[in-house]
């Protein structure tokens, strides 16, 4: 008896390690037993921009369910066709195909690909359309008080913005007021907060910002040496850097000293006021302190172009032809013009250009009068833009 039941436990045991044994050499079959790609864009798709540094292998991770972590098993193919130089710096435009592939020790293979598309400063100049321009934003004016805050800022202060200017700017009635159908911005000479005089100063930042526009201002501007109107635009994420890097689009501006002249500018890395190097034009405009003029820009991916009551007097063009020194990814310090950009108008008193040839103190008052502020925008534009 004990004999047979001997035989039974060896019998019983020679089974289990036969049946352990299969159960070891069955692996699942490919559908369940597949490496795991991780890190990879859910939609299969990668954005770069000409100038980044891109390293195809960094944050991809492979795991497979018996063998654990095979990251070290991945292998591209495809990637030699990626514009990389030494430095894994993306060189040029375009949409490429890589695959990830990685196998596990069963031979199991896994593979994912991904398309990188890789654009740059040109892909916008390329044959864009326009379209049919639509008013985006306007104030007409047509209401009393205080500026609509929905649509605008008053911005507070007296620290002399970067340009010595001496004037105060507040939120009050006094320096900005809709009346009659028009916005009156006021500089008033009286004592405010350590300053002699007192302004007003209105943005759209955060509430409203563009990206290629028609801009336009009606308005009649101040009289008065020291005095220093303006309707210009500011970008509104500082993509490149703090100001000059990231551009500033003077719309219109004009001193008192120099009555009638109207100026244009920019303001970029390579080309701005504090260096000398900045880029602009001007035009004498006939009674442009007693009368409206409009003054506007059509801003567009590879120009901007100022007018006065539609004459065009200045176009400042994105041009790279002698400019060998720069590379494509630093083409932002001559065009930082492809971002969203926000409105300003002020009259500013004093100042480096204002008062660089002294104020007038005995000036109670100047005003600017605007009858409209007017923003377009290219549904040609518009769409791109989305995209």
């Amino acid at each position: 008896m004990r004999s047979k039941r001997k035989i039974l436990i060896v019998f019983l045991m020679i089974l289990t390690t036969f049946v352990m044994v299969s159960c070891e050499d069955s692996q699942p079959d490919g559908s369940d037993y597949s490496p795991d790609i991780q890190g990879l864009p859910e939609d299969g798709t990668l954005e770069l921009r000409v100038g980044d540094v891109y390293d195809p292998y960094d944050g991809i991770v492979a795991f497979d369910p018996v063998d654990g972590n095979i990251t070290d098993s991945i292998f591209i193919t495809g990637v030699d066709q990626l514009p990389l130089d030494s430095s894994n710096e993306v060189t040029e435009s375009g949409t490429y195909m890589i695959t990830y592939n990685v196998i596990n020790n069963a031979g199991v293979r896994t593979s994912e690909d991904l398309s990188i598309v890789i654009t740059s400063f040109w892909d916008e100049l390329a044959d864009y359309d326009i379209g049919e321009y639509e008013l985006v934003f306007s104030d007409e004016f047509d209401y009393e008080g205080l500026p609509d805050s929905n649509k605008w800022n008053l911005e507070t202060g007296g620290w002399g913005f970067g340009n010595n200017e001496i004037q105060y700017y507040t939120d009050r009635e006094e320096n900005a007021y809709v009346s009659d159908g028009a916005l009156t911005i006021r500089l008033l000479k009286e004592d405010y907060d350590n300053r002699n005089y007192t302004s007003a100063k209105l943005t759209t930042e955060d509430k409203d910002f563009w990206k290629y526009a028609k801009i336009e201002i009606r308005a009649i501007l101040p009289s008065g040496l020291g005095t220093w109107p303006a309707f210009w635009m500011m970008p509104q994420y500082d993509v490149y850097g703090g100001w000059p890097s990231s551009g500033e689009l003077d719309i219109m501006e004009h001193v008192g000293y120099d009555p009638d002249m109207v100026h244009g500018t920019i303001h970029t890395k390579l080309y701005n006021g504090m260096a000398g190097t900045h880029r602009g034009g001007s035009i004498h405009v006939e009674n442009a302190r007693t009368e409206y003029h409009v003054y506007s820009v059509e801003w567009l991916p590879d120009k901007i172009v100022w007018y006065v009551d539609g004459q065009e007097y200045f176009e400042y063009k994105f041009q790279v032809d002698s400019f060998s020194q720069l590379e494509e990814d630093e083409y932002w310090q001559i065009w930082p013009y492809n971002q969203e950009f926000y409105l300003i108008m002020n009259i500013a008193f004093g100042g480096t250009w204002g008062g660089s040839q002294g104020i007038d103190t005995d000036l109670t008052e100047a005003e600017m009068i605007i009858d409209y502020v007017r923003v377009y925008q290219g549904t040609g534009l518009m769409q791109s833009d989305e995209e």
